[in-house]
């Protein structure tokens, strides 16, 4: 996420390829946005869909004060 800021690493990821210090299909396991919307769509398919992974219902942590136990 944000384009800009990851510039100078995509750079230099990209040389790494070009002087084979990387393999051409490393650049395949990239992905730079700067849609929030994209970043989510990806997350989806690559690690939600992918591994299937679902949702746990949250349990309330006494030690965070919730859900305490009246005496």
């Amino acid at each position: 996420f944000d384009s800009e800021y990851h510039k100078e690493l995509c750079r230099h990821i990209q040389s790494m390829a070009k002087n084979e210090s990387i393999s051409p299909e490393d650049m395949k396991l990239l992905f730079v946005t700067d849609s929030p919307e994209e970043v989510i769509e990806h997350i989806k398919i690559h690690a939600i869909k992918r591994f299937g992974l679902v949702k746990k219902q949250y349990k309330p942590k006494w030690w965070y004060g919730e859900n305490r136990r009246k005496f």
